[in-house]
This record gives C-alpha cells, structure tokens and sequence, in this order.
C-alpha cells in the first residue's frame, strides 16, 4: 500500500543534500505534473545541458581558390558557452568529451556548368575523416548553397573545422550572408 506524505517544502537536516530514494528505486514524474529545475540538473554528478555548444557566422566573404581544401573564416560568435571555438576550431574542452551534433551552411556564387563544390566539416584536421556534401552546378554561373551535418564522439581536445572545395577553375566567393557553423553535445545519448 502507498503512502502519501503532503508537505509544501523538504530540506535536508544538515542543509547539505537531499537524497530521495535509495540504490535501484525509480522515481516516477507523473504525466502531466511538471518538472521545474531552476538550479542545475545533474546525473551522476556531471551536468546535463547542450553544453558545450556554440554559433558562429562569417563576417565578410570569403575567396575559395580552385582545387584546394580552403579551411571556411567565421569571424563572429554569436555565442559559445564554453569558450571552446576560436581560430575558426571548435575544439573540445577539459570535461567537455561526449557525442556532438555539428552542422555548416554555406553558399558560393558562379559556380560553372559541370563543376564540382564539396563541404566538409573535418574531424581533427584528418582527410579521411569527415562529413561532406558535394554538388555538381547545371548550368553557368549557378549559385550553390549546401548544409552539411556531423555526429561524432569528441574527446578532449579534438577539434572540428569546416573545408570547402571547388574544381571551377577560377577564384569563387564564399557568400558571407550564408555561412554559419554550429555545434553542441548531445545529451542523453
């Protein structure tokens, strides 16, 4: 039979902590009562949030020179909550290891008919190891826009940075207006 202890306020007797339950007991959050955690939530002693995360954008367009990997600028934090991206890395920080979600969006003008553009977002640097998305133009002078995604276990210090290449032939720019870069860890997972 269950018990039912009504009471507006618990604190712990010492003032320290409170401990609900014991080792291998379930605490059930009915469906429809809500969960307010105006603090921070933890499980097992790590907090849990989408950090470390961060959003930056390129402040100014970029030239992206024929049959070269060109590592992408992103000159404005919108915000990074761990101070982990600088140099235009995200790079993993001291407790920081965990699986990420990493996205980049970029667009380039007058891309010729039958050439080839490929994003990449490169896990420590490696050529090898990366997420890419490559499109091939259909027509003269096509503007090219592209969104690139990368789920990846990150350990402390390793690094993610954004590459773009093109085999046009000539210099093509790299819309400023367009490009972003973003990451965070997932939880949960």
């Amino acid at each position: 039979m269950a018990s039912t202890i009504l009471v507006d306020k618990v604190d712990p007797q010492s003032g320290t902590a409170l401990e609900i339950g014991t080792s291998g007991d379930t605490i059930t959050v009915p469906s429809g009562a809500t969960f307010n955690v105006a603090g921070t939530l933890q499980s097992g002693g790590v907090t849990v949030a989408n950090t470390p995360s961060f959003y930056a954008i390129s402040n100014g367009d970029v030239s992206c020179a024929h049959d070269t990997d060109v590592q992408l600028t992103f000159g404005n934090e919108i915000w990074d909550t761990d101070s982990a991206f600088a140099s235009n890395t995200f790079t993993t920080p001291t407790g920081g290891a965990g699986k990420y979600f990493f996205l980049s969006q970029v667009k380039l003008t007058d891309l010729d008919d039958g050439k080839m553009c490929q994003l990449m977002i490169r896990y420590n640097g490696s050529g090898q190891d990366y997420a890419k998305i490559r499109y091939y133009s259909s027509g003269a002078n096509q503007d090219w826009t592209a969104l690139v995604t990368m789920t990846k276990v990150m350990a402390e210090g390793d690094t993610a940075k954004v590459y773009l290449y093109h085999d046009n032939g000539t210099t093509l720019t790299s819309n400023s207006g367009y490009n972003t870069f973003l990451g965070y860890k997932l939880i949960g997972v």
